[in-house]
């Protein structure tokens, strides 16, 4: 079973991401969730998920710098970043991290 951390600062976007995927059929289960990149990095550190949902802009830390971070601690993570923001950088900096990247509309 893959231990999976969600982090959104969205409440909507977060709960749809935990509640409409039926995680246990894809060998998967919610570890923990949090609401911005610094809350997201202390929970990563605690609960070592082997894969990370998150979103890239957000307060507080944004997603790339959170996974920048843990990355430096478990290299080995996956990491997947949804946005809705068409930016080009942001691609960029998510395929540097070796990381997928997903545009919401």
């Amino acid at each position: 079973m893959y231990n999976v951390l969600i982090v959104d600062d969205d409440e909507r976007d977060l709960d749809g991401i935990m509640n409409n995927i039926n995680w246990i059929d894809y060998g998967m289960e919610i570890c923990c969730t949090a609401r911005n990149g610094m809350q997201g990095l202390t929970r990563a550190i605690e609960n070592v998920p082997d894969i990370i949902i998150s979103d890239i802009s957000m307060p507080v830390m944004n997603g790339l710098d959170m996974v920048k971070e843990y990355k430096k601690i478990n290299p080995k993570v996956m990491v997947i970043f949804m946005t809705c923001f068409e930016e080009f950088d942001f691609a960029k900096s998510a395929i540097n991290l070796n990381a997928n990247y997903i545009l919401e509309e």
